[in-house]
């Protein structure tokens, strides 16, 4: 896979897009049971919650989400 190129604004150089460390950390979009949810695309807070997604109320908009992963929860018997 080639890496992308960008260009610098400085010197108006292409140079190599630097490489974005998603699994360290990145911006997911998830919807957080329990928490304020904004919709991504329309600002909304209402929500469908179905098993596998959560899609945004606004007939307009409709943008579903996945569900958050559970938290590492330490279970002790």
């Amino acid at each position: 896979m080639k890496r992308a190129t960008v260009i610098s604004l400085a010197d108006r150089k292409p140079v190599p897009a630097p490489k974005l460390a998603l699994a360290t950390g990145g911006y997911q979009l998830v919807y957080r049971s329990g928490q304020v949810n904004d919709c991504p695309g329309c600002g909304g807070r209402a929500w469908q919650v179905g098993r596998n997604l959560a899609e945004c109320a606004n007939e307009e908009c409709g943008f579903a989400l996945p569900f958050a992963p559970p938290a590492d929860v330490s279970i002790r018997f």
